[in-house]
């Protein structure tokens, strides 16, 4: 019998701001990081309420766009959607405003966006450490709103739904 082996790197987890009224240090802190073109996330709910228009003052003069349409579970349809939204506006940053159906959405439109396979079931462990070919950076800033903790791993759930798996 083989014995399973190998190594994984932890994306880095730069910053952690919290408490009242800290999504006004957003702005900031995606100056911080050298982003000029950023894409909040977040699903219909939060998409309406006044709660999103803080997000967008925080963000400042740094915001692209807003995409509304993150969904329970992460659809794959729902992060191709994303991918292409975030091409149009040239997003080099994402701000994830939910729970973790935003958080994850991110995390796997990131993945392509970097030049990683989308809705692949598994991972390429050699290739993790190294820059994708033809990728960029993209910086996920999250803004959780519910305890999910997805924003403190790298990994991200997509549903593929064909299959329902």
């Amino acid at each position: 019998m083989d014995k399973t082996s190998g190594e994984y790197h932890f994306t880095q987890l730069d910053t952690v701001i919290f408490g009242a009224g800290k999504v006004e240090a957003l702005g900031r802190e995606l100056s911080r990081r050298g982003a000029s073109r950023a894409l909040i996330v977040t699903g219909k709910t939060l998409g309406r309420s006044k709660l999103l228009d803080k997000v967008k003052v925080g963000a400042g003069p740094t915001l692209a766009g807003v995409f509304a349409g993150a969904a329970q579970h992460v659809p794959s349809k729902t992060v191709a959607e994303l991918v292409a939204e975030a091409r149009r506006v040239e997003a080099d940053a994402m701000i994830s405003f939910g729970g973790g159906s935003p958080i994850d959405t991110v995390k796997n439109a990131a993945m392509i966006l970097m030049g990683g396979r989308g809705g692949s079931r598994t991972i390429d462990f050699d290739a993790a450490g190294t820059e994708a070919a033809g990728g960029r950076e993209i910086l996920h800033v999250a803004i959780p709103t519910t305890l999910s903790a997805g924003e403190f791993t790298p990994a991200g759930g997509v549903t593929d739904e064909s299959t329902k798996v």
